[in-house]
């Protein structure tokens, strides 16, 4: 007895191949087999290294709820509107805010051919990297001596382009 297979049609010629034995299978169906052909082991070497990644990449996105929920609560404290000379609101704390998405507009230029040219592992890396020098900076943009209050304003606000610039090197990847 025949099983029922498949029709192909070559569309250059329109000719009609029966095919004996083949079964289109869809949905779960598709996972029901490949489960059967190849069994997945869930704590393999493999399975183990993308839940690694899985962990990294969940990270990644974190950072930026933090960065944002942090940023905004600074913005509230009288130490941080005397130290670098802003107010809840007024031009100095728009452009301290919006260099987030300036860093981000700005990374778009240089991520997508760093991707390309080093690969998704290479830009994650680089944007972390940059994110904890961005960092750095950051936190080094106090008054030392005699040093002016636009000095100061002006290294917070690079450092706020750098980190969002690597955020978006990062999350790219």
């Amino acid at each position: 007895m025949e099983k029922p297979g498949v029709l192909h049609v070559d569309e250059s010629t329109d000719k009609v191949d029966h095919v004996k034995g083949e079964k289109r299978i869809q949905g779960s169906e598709a996972l029901a087999f490949a489960v059967l052909k190849e069994n997945p082991k869930p704590f393999s070497r493999r399975h183990v290294q993308l839940y690694c990644f899985c962990v990294l990449a969940f990270l990644c996105s974190t950072m930026n709820g933090f960065d944002g929920s942090l940023f905004t609560s600074l913005q509230a404290m009288t130490q941080f509107q005397s130290h670098f000379g802003v107010g809840i609101v007024g031009a100095r704390i728009g452009i301290i805010t919006g260099m987030y998405t300036i860093g981000g507009v700005v990374a778009l230029l240089f991520v997508g051919p760093a991707c390309d040219t080093w690969g998704r592992r290479a830009g994650m890396f680089i944007g972390c990297f940059f994110v904890v020098v961005g960092t750095v900076i950051s936190a080094t943009s106090v008054t030392v001596g005699n040093t002016t209050c636009s000095l100061v304003f002006s290294t917070w606000v690079f450092a706020r382009l750098y980190i969002h610039f690597s955020y978006s090197s990062r999350d790219a990847s």
